[in-house]
């Protein structure tokens, strides 16, 4: 019963991965199953298969856009509420400047503020985690 389970988990991966491993990985787990427990290595096939499909695939890079999307949005719309005064103070003035501004256009400049930050910052961690990945692949 396992080796169907563990079986069916393989014939789930790309093709291209499939192809390459399915072979040994089922003569492994064969092996595995005549000594013990096959636990780990149905765990194993479950993570691998996420893996693939979110690395092999390319999905990786919708998930990052979509978390870069909800980071601007929620850092953006927070910002109201961080950085504006309550009522009763002095409005918001930029730091060196002796005339008030509006409040739209602080609140207008702190947005574009978080936003190129927000960018930034997740161009950069992205860049940096590709990196990491790359080296991993490649074996250096």
């Amino acid at each position: 019963m396992t080796r169907i389970l563990y079986r069916s988990l393989l014939g789930l991966h790309p093709t291209v991965f499939r192809r390459r491993f399915a072979q040994e990985m089922l003569c492994i787990f064969d092996e595995v199953a005549a000594e013990g427990t096959t636990a780990a290595l149905i765990a194993d096939a479950f993570v691998s298969l996420g893996r693939q499909w979110l690395f092999r695939s390319g999905a990786w890079i919708a998930i990052a856009a979509v978390l870069g999307a909800f980071i601007q949005v929620t850092v953006g719309g927070f910002s109201f509420f961080l950085f504006t005064r309550g009522p009763g103070l002095n409005s918001p003035r930029v730091y060196g400047t002796a005339a008030p501004m509006s409040p739209a256009a602080a609140e207008l400049i702190q947005l574009m503020l978080w936003t190129s930050g927000s960018l930034v910052v997740i161009v950069l961690l992205t860049t940096l985690w590709i990196r990491n990945f790359t080296r991993r692949i490649d074996g250096h």
